[in-house]
């Protein structure tokens, strides 16, 4: 039979002013024990008591006293919350009458807080106190929360100020504490079904809803085709039916016409209980579920099955069902977890760092030189191609220190030669569909073949595109069908008089353009994937030899009719790097911070006819981007801000906003790689101010949402639970002796000084589904100038079932 209770509200006064410990440990005393306020254990607020035992007697502990019961003779009860290691008690003593009254002891469990009460009798005395010690000589350590003193003759739910429905006196953790009669958050708890029912002939019969709350699969049907495709999982409310069965001891006997008194009795009583207009506000009541290894709760509503349907022709024997409805469909535990989060590391790095599965790592040490440009190989691997010279730059690498000149591959592991490299800088990489690797610089050999800035990889050996390019290389593509174009300083590439761009056929070199190319500097090439239109970026501002066309910095050069066209009004300055999306948008950035006369910080997408802006755009030079097919941006360079947000050297554009990365660095990234796995790598060169990170365990067996609690100073930047994916881009900067709480659940950031700061989480965030999934949870947060700051992260376990309670055989 279930051990089912309700809880009928009931008001109460607590006592005890400085229950939980919030700001000090103010009127609490230590007795053969050292005292000390915790943040790393607490059961309502964000910190708790700290008692270590001397270990040199009994009854070891802490003790508070209560003077403002002095002239009321009434039943008193105490309770307290505990956890940590011992047997502990509490007494409550009556002084100078010198009466007290001992609860049962109980093995402190150190993951999940237990609450002891004992009631007991006040004479008027000036001096009630409560005591929390141990029942042994052994030193042990426990923490304390949650402590009451009401003037019940039982215990009813825990109070303070900050607990719903209740109101300290005057001063916050410092007074007395209130709770209205007429509010459903506490009360009493009344038993439904159990031991004392059944004494008088009540039983529950039937009980269903108990289990795994209902689920509803959403799914589309395909139009043409057998069956369909999933959608996602919605979990429904909780429906709940209970049947109460009532007999008279006598019915064996003789009928009795008050035989069903005590079902009325029953039926009544949860009339009572669960009629909605019982509080104010149609408030929900709380139930209790007793027959597991602990309670559970849940929230519930009446629905249903009190309206009197029973057979009056039966005097002896009769039932009756109750159906309610939980809205909110998890059982949850009398139980927080609370566990400090870490938020900074310091990583170094060797000019590349990497952000697999949300770790940042540094490639196997990198490398000795700046990074220009990253791509992608056929098989996955990375390409790296600067200025350095060796590998594995390290003598701790694995491999360490391999020549690689200027070019490099990444295997997962470790950093590999192609060849024995070039002689001279590379400063842009591109992968031909076939696989082969592209590169372009200023170098004149590369795997001992006489090559002139230009040449290609095939997989086995270098080799020469005819007789290359008379200057430097900035910028290489391919197009579909193999086409290799190359931008940059030359004027001649091949036999070809080629102004700054130029193409390869495979056999020959070939101008681009009526004109012969552009009249400035070309810095970077974006195909489209039709390999129609070339987009061209850099220094220029009109075709070679044509003042009059007009292409400031960016152009559009159509394969099909040779011509360029301008874009729109072009930009101010120079355009670094262009990148066409999965999706087909293309994008700009560079140095430039007008298109005409439009303000366009650094970073623009063509529309088709002009440049627009990205939000407010970025305060310092851009030098490259990627692109995601959610269309997602991230872009690196030399910067401190984008889009107001404080972000030094890299930012993500999530198609509303600018957001922060969790790393802060001092230098300019030229490269970098986003994956659609959300995979970065960046051509970073110096150490790395990354994200803490640290696991957090989710001891219930349903997804929870946390808590979040911040001291400051601090600037907080980023929380992502890396194992669910869910991430908070934040930009607060958190006052010193300002405390800050996040609640994901109701999507709500509040301060101690400030109050309402929702508006500091930026658009883009999971905020309301940021959650912590069954198990253990990767947690990475960052927070930078940060000498006295903490962050503790809390939850409520909560349950499916309550057959959750019992631990199942492992698979």
């Amino acid at each position: 039979m279930a051990n089912l209770k309700i809880l009928s509200p009931e008001g109460t006064t607590n006592y005890i002013k400085n229950p939980s410990a919030r700001y000090d440990t103010t009127g609490w005393v230590a007795n053969g024990s050292t005292l000390t306020r915790s943040l790393d254990f607490a059961r309502f607020g964000i910190a708790s008591l700290k008692v270590v035992t001397n270990g040199a007697a009994l009854g070891e502990g802490i003790s508070y006293r209560v003077t403002a019961l002095a002239g009321i003779s009434d039943p008193i009860t105490v309770s307290v919350y505990v956890i940590g290691t011992g047997e502990v008690r509490i007494r409550l003593i009556d002084n100078p009458v010198g009466m007290e009254w001992v609860s049962q002891s109980v093995t402190l469990r150190t993951d999940r807080w237990t609450r002891l009460d004992v009631t007991g009798f006040s004479t008027g005395s000036n001096d009630l106190r409560l005591i929390v010690e141990t029942d042994q000589i052994k030193s042990v350590t426990f923490y304390v929360d949650g402590a009451q003193m009401e003037r019940k003759p039982y215990v009813t739910t825990y109070c303070d100020g900050e607990q719903e429905g209740c109101r300290w006196n005057i001063m916050d953790h410092n007074s007395v504490s209130v709770r209205e009669d007429h509010n459903r958050a506490g009360g009493r708890w009344v038993e439904l079904a159990g031991r004392k029912r059944t004494e008088k002939d009540l039983y529950m019969t039937v009980a269903g809803g108990l289990g795994v709350a209902p689920i509803m699969n959403n799914q589309q049907s395909y139009a043409d085709a057998p069956g369909s495709y999933y959608q996602n999982t919605k979990i429904l409310a909780r429906g709940m039916t209970f049947t109460f069965h009532a007999k008279h001891e006598q019915k064996k006997v003789k009928p009795c016409p008050d035989g069903l008194e005590f079902l009325h009795q029953l039926r009544q009583m949860l009339i009572d209980l669960i009629k909605p207009d019982k509080t104010h506000g149609g408030q929900e009541f709380l139930m209790e579920y007793g027959d597991g290894d602990f309670p559970l709760y849940i929230r519930a509503r009446y629905d249903g099955g009190l309206e009197g349907d029973w057979d009056v022709r039966n005097s002896w024997i009769n039932s009756f069902p109750l159906r309610l409805l939980a809205v909110s469909p998890f059982w949850y535990e009398d139980n927080q977890v609370v566990t400090a989060l870490d938020f900074q590391e310091w990583n170094t790095t060797n000019f590349i760092a990497t952000r697999l599965d949300g770790q940042w790592g540094n490639m196997n040490f990198g490398f000795n030189n700046t990074v220009n440009d990253l791509a992608f190989g056929s098989r996955g691997e990375v390409i790296a191609v600067g200025l350095f010279t060796r590998a594995n730059s390290d003598v701790s690498a694995i491999d360490p220190l391999i020549p690689t000149n200027f070019i490099a591959y990444w295997d997962g592991t470790q950093w590999n030669q192609y060849g024995i490299g070039a002689n001279g800088e590379i400063r842009a990489v591109a992968v031909a569909p076939n696989g082969y690797v592209y590169v372009t610089g200023s170098f004149t050999s590369i795997g001992g073949v006489a090559a002139n800035r230009v040449a290609y990889w095939d997989g086995s050996a270098w080799n020469t595109m005819g007789t290359g390019l008379n200057a430097t290389g900035h910028a290489i593509a391919v197009a579909p069908d193999g086409t290799v174009y190359v931008g940059g300083e030359f004027t001649t590439a091949g036999a070809s008089a080629a102004q700054k761009i130029a193409y390869w056929d495979g056999g020959t070199w070939q101008v681009v353009g009526i004109y012969g190319g552009l009249n400035g500097n070309v810095r970077t090439l974006a195909i489209t994937p039709d390999g129609i239109t070339i987009y061209v970026g850099g220094e220029f501002t009109d075709e070679y030899t044509d003042p009059g066309s007009v292409v400031t910095r960016a152009a559009e050069y159509d394969t099909v009719t040779g011509l360029f066209t301008t874009m729109g009004d072009g930009f101010a300055s120079t355009v670094y790097k262009m990148k066409v999306s999965p999706s087909g948008s293309l994008y700009a950035v560079g140095s430039f911070s007008l298109s005409g006369t439009q303000d366009i910080l650094r970073i623009a997408r063509w529309n088709g006819s002009t440049w627009v802006a990205l939000g407010s755009g970025i305060n310092g030079t851009v030098y490259s981007l990627d692109i995601l097919a959610s269309g997602e941006v991230i872009a690196v360079g030399d910067f401190d801000e984008a889009g107001g947000v404080d972000a030094t050297g890299v930012a993500i554009w999530n198609g509303s906003t600018w957001t922060n990365l969790d790393i802060v660095q001092g230098d300019e990234i030229y490269a970098v790689l986003y994956d659609e796995d959300k995979n970065i790598y960046l051509g970073a060169d110096s150490p790395l101010h990354v994200a803490g990170s640290t696991t957090v365990n989710n001891t219930g067996s349903a997804e929870t949402n946390p808590k979040l609690y911040v001291a400051g100073p601090a600037l907080l930047k980023f929380i992502e639970n890396q194992t669910n994916h869910k991430r908070v881009y934040i930009d607060l900067d958190i006052l010193d002796g300002e405390d800050v709480f996040f609640d994901f659940g109701r999507g709500k950031v509040t301060s101690s000084i400030r109050g309402d700061l929702s508006y500091s989480v930026l658009p883009g965030s999971d905020m309301r589904a940021f959650t912590l999934l069954p198990g253990e949870n990767r947690i990475a947060a960052l927070m930078v100038d940060d000498l006295e700051a903490k962050l503790y992260m809390s939850y409520i376990p909560r349950h499916w079932s309550v057959d959750s309670t019992a631990r199942g055989d492992e698979f």
